[in-house]
């Protein structure tokens, strides 16, 4: 291997072994989308994050994150289709979460390189967490291949690496720590609580996605959501907090407070999500800050998702109807 000796020399025994074992092996992971089935927004920082309280759940609608890692401390991604991604290589989220992953465990420089491929199929811009979801896969392979070496090389418990893992996560932004864990989970604070809800199948299973022809830039959307509302009472969210615990459905659940003004911004939204509440009043909501609506739906309503996509799509939206992964 030509790059042996570059690695032995930052690299501990048990983790070079992994390292070579890989060295070169294309692995090819899964980065699920999120919808945020709640959304409630308990408070505001004095830096201007928004506490939150929200029900999140992965969907079968995925990017695939090709990844091989290379003895050449260097980085390239690459993202598929050309144009899906209007980052470059450098600001990419899957490059942040390789080095905040080696930052985590003392490795200032990168000791192995990487070599990516995103398959982009998780719209851009639309609240379901394309890029958290890429950086999630990035850290969970990580963590996978040297999760145990590392935690007998610098003599961690298990617990301590996961914790690095997600702090690793969350300085690639406030989705990744629940990208890393995904399936159904209540995540609070600006998105470092993650707590999974693995004891039950939830009901419905599936969910139809609709994406409007316009984004909603995020930037400018938090820009918009503090102007309208330039003081957020804190308030606890009970009913999102009780469903860890519960065993309540999902459609009692299903809100976002970010919805009226992402609406206001974009018009599409706002008409999207009335005509889904025309065939599905409860469990219709926008997911994150925009632009991606959905409507839960329940077993049985195949006539009237194929009634609603065929409006939709004669109005220039498109849709796909994805499961929820509950695990």
């Amino acid at each position: 291997m030509s790059g042996s000796s570059l690695i032995g020399k930052s690299l501990p025994g048990p983790v070079l072994q992994v390292a070579r074992a890989w060295m070169g092996r294309k692995s090819q992971v899964q980065a699920p989308s999120k919808l945020n089935l709640r959304l409630k927004v308990e408070a505001r920082r004095q830096d201007g994050y928004h506490l939150l309280s929200m029900v999140n759940c992965s969907t079968s609608l995925h990017d695939v994150v090709t990844i091989a890692l290379t003895d050449v401390s260097e980085i390239d991604v690459t993202v598929e289709p050309k144009g899906a991604a209007s980052l470059g290589a450098g600001e990419n989220l899957a490059s942040r979460a390789f080095r905040a992953f080696w930052r985590e465990f003392g490795w200032e420089h990168i000791p192995i390189g990487l070599r990516c491929t995103i398959t982009k199929n998780i719209p851009i811009g639309g609240g379901l967490g394309g890029g958290s979801a890429d950086a999630g896969a990035v850290l969970r392979h990580l963590k996978g291949i040297f999760g145990e070496s590392l935690s007998e090389s610098l003599e961690l418990s298990v617990e301590e690496v996961d914790r690095r893992v997600l702090r690793a996560a969350l300085s690639c932004g406030a989705d990744v720590p629940y990208a890393v864990v995904g399936g159904l989970c209540w995540v609070g604070g600006i998105g470092e609580e993650v707590v999974p809800i693995r004891d039950r199948v939830a009901s419905p299973s599936r969910a139809l996605i609709v994406v409007p022809p316009k984004p909603v830039p995020t930037a400018a959307f938090y820009e918009r959501y503090r102007s309208v509302r330039p003081e957020v009472p804190p308030c606890t969210d009970e009913l999102g907090r009780r469903f860890i615990s519960s065993g309540e459905d999902l459609l009692p659940l299903v809100e976002n407070d970010f919805e009226l003004t992402a609406g206001d911004m974009v018009s599409e939204i706002s008409q999207a999500l009335r005509l889904m509440r025309e065939v599905f009043p409860a469990g219709t909501a926008l997911t994150g800050s925009g632009s991606v609506c959905f409507s839960l739906v329940p077993d049985g309503a195949e006539d009237d998702v194929r009634k609603l996509t065929k409006s939709l799509t004669s109005q220039g939206f498109t849709s796909t109807l994805s499961f929820l992964i509950f695990s």
